[in-house]
């Protein structure tokens, strides 16, 4: 992510641009996020794994301990969300697991291209509304990839 300071035009993905096929990484713990949907779709959008904290207690557990920031990791609460996450990005981040990224395009407002070595392309959507870019539809809120793309 950006700082978000105001003289940032738009935020690129320089770490996994840089590190992508050759070292594995993945994003903050799902679970944690104030937009789990987004971060998971931000995964498909930089090839980086999904990560979760998540424990057998209730969130209560951790209330005035030095873990309190993990507000929500009871895995009863996570399990099927994070479950769809996985079956939904598993083969895609298989796929491209050890090429490197070779483009990163913002098409147009909140929708991107991430192209990669192996000639996969990845069209990630933030919207709320389904989107066309370069002849790919791109469900609301969710990604397609597409194999044998030049950059």
């Amino acid at each position: 992510y950006s700082s978000g300071y105001d003289f940032e035009d738009e935020a690129i993905p320089f770490y996994q641009i840089v590190l992508h096929g050759m070292l594995s990484y993945s994003t903050e713990p799902v679970n944690l996020s104030a937009t789990p949907e987004n971060l998971m779709l931000k995964a498909a959008e930089t090839g980086s794994s999904l990560s979760a904290c998540l424990m057998y207690a209730g969130n209560e557990a951790l209330i005035d301990t030095k873990y309190n920031y993990i507000y929500s990791g009871n895995y009863e609460t996570w399990v099927t969300t994070l479950a769809s996450y996985y079956e939904k990005t598993n083969g895609f981040l298989k796929l491209v697991a050890e090429a490197e990224i070779t483009g990163h395009k913002k098409l147009q407002e909140d929708v991107y291209r991430t192209t990669f070595s192996n000639g996969v392309a990845v069209y990630v959507n933030y919207l709320d509304r389904e989107v066309t870019a370069d002849g790919i539809t791109v469900p609301a809120k969710d990604f397609v990839y597409k194999e044998g793309v030049a950059e």
